[in-house]
């Protein structure tokens, strides 16, 4: 008996957007453009589709013109989005229809002359060092996963590194006696430094680490099976955090690092200068690094105003 032919539901579609999307992604990792970059311009590529998709407009190339853009940026605010994930999506979305252009899928791109959204110049928000120290004693504890999520934790704030660039970290970059991490990331290669007491805290997690069965694999940071990767550590943060009773996400790292290094120590040593911080954390848009300085000059400004007061001198006693 002749067997019969199963039925197949037929798979939707690909839109050409979602088709020239995935070709722009590939043309982002020849690049070697970082993982987070292609998160974030795919992201900003299918909120667009889901926008124009669920208000009735054509997926194609050709009929997505500034006005269809301009909608969709009203969308976004209109659903809560702040200015800058507006900011963000329009970063993503210029590079995008100019490979379009490039492509030749497009004689101009739609996003020729739109202006870019202003978002208001905040300084970057900071972990407190309440909240740090709250931090560290959620760790306390001798268990491996103890040590480790420690160790990670404080070479956190001590270099500033990216989450990526911890992810990838090996034991064979660490120089304990130097006190510096070689770490290679979306700006490139560089070497990044840290403390006396998170060089103790790497040698303790390194002492139980050599006891687990993985500690042959390259990676510095093992999980309880392999290694622990970019979502493991972020994952981590997120647990130690909530037991410390606050909220910290990876990259507040990278923000209080780079805040606390040009303000001036407790023991009255200087500050550092934005350029020296631009090279410790890998920064090449020094604008980046600016918003730090008057993030800390402002800092300075409240904690030198006793020493300034004029109605204190006048009346002290």
């Amino acid at each position: 008996m002749p067997r019969q032919a199963a039925h197949l539901t037929a798979l939707p579609a690909r839109s050409e957007l979602s088709t020239s999307a995935d070709t722009f992604m590939h043309e982002l990792e020849s690049a070697n453009r970082s993982a987070k970059t292609r998160r974030s311009y795919r992201d900003s590529i299918d909120q667009l589709e889901r926008f124009l998709r669920d208000t009735g407009h054509q997926l194609t190339i050709a009929d997505i013109g500034k006005r269809e853009l301009e909608a969709f940026f009203i969308a976004e605010r209109q659903r809560g989005m702040s200015e800058t994930t507006i900011a963000i999506r329009w970063r993503s979305l210029r590079p995008f229809f100019n490979f379009l252009v490039r492509e030749g899928d497009l004689a101009v791109s739609p996003m020729a002359g739109m202006p870019q959204p202003t978002v208001e110049d905040k300084p970057p928000p900071t972990i407190s060092e309440d909240e740090l120290g709250r931090l560290f004693r959620a760790c306390a504890g001798t268990r491996f996963e103890d040590r480790r999520d420690l160790a990670i934790i404080a070479l956190f704030a001590d270099s500033g590194v990216r989450l990526g660039e911890m992810t990838d970290i090996r034991v064979d970059d660490l120089d304990l006696d130097r006190k510096e991490v070689f770490v290679s990331g979306k700006t490139g290669q560089r070497i990044s430094k840290y403390g006396n007491q998170t060089r103790r805290d790497i040698e303790r997690y390194l002492k139980l680490r050599a006891q687990r069965r993985d500690a042959g694999l390259p990676w510095l940071w093992l999980g309880l099976q392999g290694r622990l990767d970019y979502y493991g550590i972020a994952q981590m943060i997120g647990r130690r955090a909530a037991r410390a009773g606050i909220k910290v996400h990876p990259h507040l790292f990278r923000h209080t690092f780079a805040h606390n290094y040009l303000l001036e120590a407790p023991d009255g040593t200087a500050p550092g200068n934005e350029l020296d911080l631009a090279q410790l954390g890998g920064w090449k848009n020094l604008q980046t690094v600016a918003r730090y300085g008057r993030s800390a000059a402002a800092a300075r400004a409240r904690a030198n105003y006793d020493r300034h007061s004029i109605v204190d001198r006048l009346r002290r006693g």
